[in-house]
């Protein structure tokens, strides 16, 4: 009895973690997967999954990313839409507290660039695969030297 006196207070039961987004995309993996991001030819910016873990698929799967992908808001690194007359995209690399309260234009900029190795979750939308980007890798060839806790 002299316990519970001393403990005015009640104790959390953690919950336990869904698959479910706030936005009520459904992850179909809670692991974090890497992709080379291209561009098709009707201009639409697509990820390359290699699954060759996967007996299921084989080979590459291509998905589309979600919308929420194209979301500039804490985005250190972005990139602009155009091409310079050499072919190449301009990378911006902001300070934390720009890409947090200046997110800039989808218009102008997007998160990710061809040829950028990716990182995100497979999620279902609405019935269709996609591709939920969280973060940069580094270009394919090459990558960051910045520790992320997201990666296994």
């Amino acid at each position: 009895m002299g316990l519970l006196k001393l403990m005015p207070f009640k104790v959390a039961v953690p919950k336990p973690k869904r698959n479910r987004t706030s936005d009520g995309i459904k992850r179909t993996t809670n692991k974090i997967v890497k992709g080379k991001v291209f561009q098709d030819e009707d201009g639409s910016y697509k990820v390359a999954i290699d699954m060759q873990n996967d007996a299921v698929n084989p080979d590459l799967l291509v998905l589309d990313f979600t919308e929420r992908s194209y979301d500039l808001t804490g985005k250190i690194n972005v990139f602009s839409r155009t091409v310079d007359d050499k072919g190449r995209r301009t990378r911006f690399v902001r300070n934390p507290i720009n890409a947090k309260f200046m997110p800039g234009l989808t218009e102008q900029y997007i998160p990710f660039a061809p040829n950028w190795i990716v990182r995100g979750y497979i999620v279902t939308d609405n019935g269709t695969k996609k591709f939920d980007f969280k973060s940069l890798v580094g270009v394919d060839g090459y990558t960051m030297d910045v520790l992320n806790p997201e990666d296994d």
